[in-house]
C-alpha cells in the first residue's frame, strides 16, 4: 500500500491493520524515504509489531553521492515550512552548521526557494539533484546564486534535492556583511523584524545589532 503525504494519516492506520493481520510483513523504502512513511514506521515500531525494513532507493544519498560535497556530516532538514517566519527561523539556526545541508523541494518552487537560499548562505558551493535514480536524472553544481538564476531560466520538473556546503571554520559575518545585511533586511522589513533576522544569521548580541541597525537609519 502507497502511502503519501496527503493520505498519511488514513493510510498508515490502514497499513497498520493489514501488518497486523499478516503473518509477515515489510517496510520498504524509496525515492523520497523516510518523509510519508514515518507515521508508519513509528507505529509498527512497536516490538509487538515491528516491521523489518526493504532498503530501496534513496534520493538523499543519491544526492551526496554524486554532488561532490562532504557526506561526513551531513544535515538531512526535509522539506523546508511553506511559513515565510518559520522557513527563515529554521535556516538561520543552520547557518553556522559545519556539515552538508539536505532539502528537498518541489519543481514550481526550486528557483525561489534557491533565490531564498543564497540570500541567506551567500555564494556556498551547493548542488540540485533532480529525477535520482530515473531515466533522466541530473545534477548540477555551482554556487547558490549560481543555481537560482539557472533555474530561474531553466525551469527544473520532477523530485528535486538541494545540497549546500557546510560552513567554514573560517566562516563569520564581519561588520561589513552584517552592515550589508542590515541594509537588504530593512528594505523588506520593519526595524524589529530586521534586527531579529540579522541577529539570528549573525549569531552575535541582538544589542549590537539593533545599535548597528540605528546608525544606518541615522544616515539615511
Amino acid at each position: 500500500m502507497r502511502i503519501t503525504r496527503r493520505r498519511r494519516r488514513s493510510a498508515c492506520s490502514a497499513c497498520c491493520r493489514r501488518a497486523s493481520a499478516s503473518p509477515s510483513s515489510a517496510t520498504p523504502a524509496r525515492r523520497f524515504f523516510p518523509i510519508p512513511g514515518r507515521g508508519f514506521s513509528a507505529r509498527r515500531s512497536r516490538p509487538a509489531s515491528a516491521s523489518p525494513p526493504i532498503p530501496g532507493a534513496s534520493a538523499l544519498l543519491a544526492a551526496l553521492t554524486v554532488s561532490g560535497l562532504s557526506a561526513q556530516p551531513f544535515y538531512f532538514a526535509g522539506f523546508l515550512p511553506a511559513k515565510t517566519g518559520e522557513r527563515g527561523k529554521l535556516l538561520a539556526g543552520l547557518v553556522r552548521l559545519k556539515a552538508t545541508l539536505v532539502f528537498y523541494e518541489a519543481p514550481h518552487r526550486l528557483a525561489a526557494t534557491l533565490s531564498e537560499l543564497s540570500e541567506i548562505f551567500g555564494p556556498r558551493a551547493a548542488g540540485v539533484a533532480r529525477e535520482l535514480t530515473k531515466l533522466h536524472e541530473t545534477c548540477e553544481r555551482a554556487s547558490l546564486p549560481e543555481l537560482a538564476a539557472f533555474f530561474e531560466e531553466h525551469p527544473a520538473k520532477g523530485e528535486c534535492v538541494i545540497l549546500i556546503a557546510g560552513a567554514s571554520e573560517e566562516e563569520a559575518m564581519d561588520d561589513a556583511a552584517i552592515d550589508a545585511a542590515l541594509r537588504e533586511a530593512l528594505t523588506q522589513h520593519r526595524l524589529r523584524e530586521a534586527v531579529d533576522h540579522v541577529t539570528a544569521l549573525s549569531q552575535l548580541p541582538r544589542s549590537d545589532i539593533y545599535a548597528r541597525a540605528l546608525a544606518l537609519k541615522e544616515k539615511k
